[in-house]
């Protein structure tokens, strides 16, 4: 590689991704002869959801048939035992699971601002962007732009990510940094737990968790 290569910025690999794959399902939809029809469920209101649902429909030039899963589930899921679609696309963990469950192994269907998708949905290979980051590129991403040996704390609960806090430790002695788990079980624990931690971290990273 020359030396004055520009190399574009890890941060921005993720947002090529996405419109690699918007580009490439609107190069199918728009090579069938006939109008595709396009369904997609969205969790719920909330802004990163709905920036979602704008880019789509900004990318796909042609009609959505949209449903919000939070107004009615019920009538959803009727709906989606009822119809078929040539497309259905899934923004957030409940729409996608509940998109998984009712449509068969073989239906067209992505999976939208979801963590850990073959997890939640029991799917060794799904259809859709992967949000999750590695855990060291997180560590060493703190580092690099935070600088110094860091003291970073992690809150988490032991039930779901035990694992990933063990596997945050290793990396961060790697790279020369502390990560210090902060275990809690439930919200009301977090403002006790941070109290006690004050004195022993500067930086706090918050992961997906209940």
């Amino acid at each position: 590689m020359r030396k004055d290569a520009v190399v574009p910025p890890k941060k921005f690999k993720g947002t090529i991704l996405v419109f690699f794959l918007w580009s490439l399902f609107s190069a199918l939809l728009h090579a069938e002869e006939h109008n595709t029809d396009v369904a997609v469920i969205v969790s719920s209101q909330i802004r990163p959801y709905v920036m979602a649902l704008e880019g789509l429909r900004s990318s796909l030039q042609q009609p959505l048939k949209i449903y919000y899963l939070n107004l009615n589930p019920e009538l959803i899921r009727h709906n989606l035992s009822q119809e078929h679609h040539d497309l259905l696309i899934a923004i957030g963990p409940e729409a996608s699971v509940l998109a998984w469950s009712n449509l068969n192994p073989g239906d067209k269907k992505i999976a939208l601002m979801v963590l850990d998708q073959q997890k939640l949905l029991e799917d060794p290979e799904p259809c859709g962007v992967d949000l999750r980051i590695p855990i060291k590129e997180q560590i060493k991403l703190i580092k690099e732009r935070l600088g110094g040996r860091r003291k970073i704390g992690i809150l988490y609960n032991p039930m779901e990510n035990r694992g990933w806090v063990e596997q945050a430790r290793r990396h961060g002695s790697d790279l020369g940094v502390s990560v210090i788990p902060l275990r809690v079980h439930n919200r009301h624990e977090i403002t006790k737990v941070l109290s006690s931690a004050y004195q022993d971290i500067d930086t706090l990273l918050f992961i997906p968790d209940s």
